[in-house]
């Protein structure tokens, strides 16, 4: 049995099974803080509008200036409130998991749950069998913030933030996968606001260069319940767990052009396509418009997958 890529609903579902989700708790707790404060803000206007009795032109000009202030960020907060609370909602459906794994495979969905809105019929699950799985591994690392001295400089940097992935070792082509996941992040998909569209959100899984399988776990955009750890306890049940890695990434100005963009691709990946505009007009000498153009076609998908090196044994040094 080959790797295969099926409908969502096609995807055999038992009660034994790992299933692995991006967590919610987040995006709820900033949508009430935020509907929270767009609500004092309208409180504050209502009180300086309403509840005042100045006469005077200047302090009618100050009260008037200071309800303008708080108007503009209630209706900030409460617009961005409403974007959390609609991608709360959304993670709490059945459609929010990224990583299904029993004992026949492992089942990788390929599209965000936030695109629910796109076909439901697409071939989003790759399907792993058991046989072709060579090995698993939990990946610490230890990576850049942008704009620090070190990033795309060559110099020391100690800024540095704590990411973790899941690999996963195969014995299978994934060019298919590749396929799939860059044609998934060409997509566009209806916003909640009619008549607006806006690009696929795509899934946090990347081909690696040595041509093993990646999954963001915990990253600047990426949540997933369970811990790794304990997902790792329970795929040990059926499948090898490799050494577990760790790793600090270097200045991306040490790097050479291929390795360069497979940074600028993952920072795309997990949503930090502003920061990765920023480091590609440092390496790159690019101006504002042509380091964004360079950025756009980007992605962990097919950046990574079509420059592959050799591939490693799971216990085996990473690349």
């Amino acid at each position: 049995m080959a790797l295969r890529l099926l409908a969502e609903a096609d995807v055999p579902v038992r009660p034994d099974d790992l299933l692995v989700r991006q967590a919610w708790g987040g995006r709820l707790a900033a949508a009430l803080l935020l509907l929270g404060l767009g609500a004092a803000a309208a409180g504050v206007v209502g009180v300086l509008l309403f509840g005042q009795s100045v006469t005077s032109p200047l302090g009618i000009a100050l009260i008037g200036a200071i309800a303008l202030i708080a108007g503009i960020i209630s209706i900030l907060c409460l617009l961005g409130g409403a974007v959390f609370l609609g991608d709360a909602a959304a993670a709490m459906r059945t459609g929010n998991w990224v990583l299904r794994a029993s004992a026949e495979g492992l089942f990788i969905k390929l599209r965000h749950f936030a695109d629910a809105r796109l076909p439901r019929g697409d071939p989003v699950v790759a399907m792993l069998p058991r046989r072709l799985v060579r090995g698993v591994r939990g990946h610490d690392q230890r990576v850049r913030r942008v704009g620090m001295a070190g990033e795309g400089r060559g110099t020391d940097d100690d800024a540095l933030a704590p990411q973790a992935y899941l690999e996963i070792e195969v014995a299978v082509d994934l060019s298919p996968l590749a396929d799939r996941l860059a044609e998934e992040r060409r997509l566009w998909v209806a916003a909640a606001i009619p008549g607006v569209r806006r690009r696929a959100l795509g899934a946090a899984v990347s081909i690696r260069p040595d041509g093993s399988l990646r999954i963001d776990w915990h990253t600047s955009s990426t949540r997933l319940r369970p811990a790794l750890a304990g997902a790792l306890a329970v795929l040990r049940r059926h499948y090898p767990i490799a050494p577990p890695l760790a790793t600090e990434q270097g200045p991306a100005g040490t790097l050479d052009r291929a390795a360069q963009d497979r940074r600028l691709a993952d920072m795309v990946r997990q949503g930090n396509t502003m920061d990765a505009v920023i480091i590609a007009r440092t390496l790159y000498g690019f101006d504002l418009t042509r380091a964004r153009r360079h950025v756009a076609g980007l992605t962990a998908s097919n950046q990574v997958g079509k420059d592959r090196g050799p591939r490693r044994t799971p216990g085996g040094p990473p690349p």
